[in-house]
């Protein structure tokens, strides 16, 4: 089984999640595994709805909607109702989200230095496109399902 893509991407991902996770919890302990890519997508998002940061993070709109509650009550985000269509919420970072953000985003690029260790410039700048491509094909194939 090893050697085969499906393999080595599932135990990257693995490695990669865990690995990140463990280097989040020395600064933000507090934080659920979910929620330090919500961080990260706000900060590179700010102001956005609901469906656009469940479509940004893969994560399921009614789980997020739980997430979102948990981040509510710990101070790390704000959710604004619109005036005009009362349905739609727009979340933003606290500015005590703001800055676990930047401690998670940190965290993130501590573990890539890591992940990259012995990885030339070039493999790196081809890697990024290769998963991007490969994550459309797969998205592609399930929208069309």
């Amino acid at each position: 089984m090893r050697n085969e893509m499906h393999y080595e991407l599932m135990a990257t991902q693995s490695v990669f999640k865990k690995r990140i996770l463990e280097e989040i919890a020395k600064t933000c302990p507090d934080l659920s595994p979910g929620q330090p890519k919500v961080l990260a997508f706000l900060m590179a998002e700010p102001d956005s709805i609901q469906c656009e940061i469940a479509e940004g993070c893969f994560i399921e709109p009614p789980t997020l909607t739980n997430l979102l509650a948990k981040m509510e009550t710990a101070g790390l985000i704000e959710r604004v109702r619109n005036d005009e269509n009362r349905r739609t919420v727009t979340v933003s970072l606290s500015e005590k989200g703001f800055e676990t953000a930047q401690k998670v985003k940190r965290a993130f690029a501590i573990v890539e230095a890591r992940a990259l260790k012995g990885v030339s410039r070039e493999e790196e700048e081809f890697l990024v496109p290769l998963l991007k491509k490969l994550r459309g094909n797969l998205l592609k194939e399930s929208a069309n399902a």
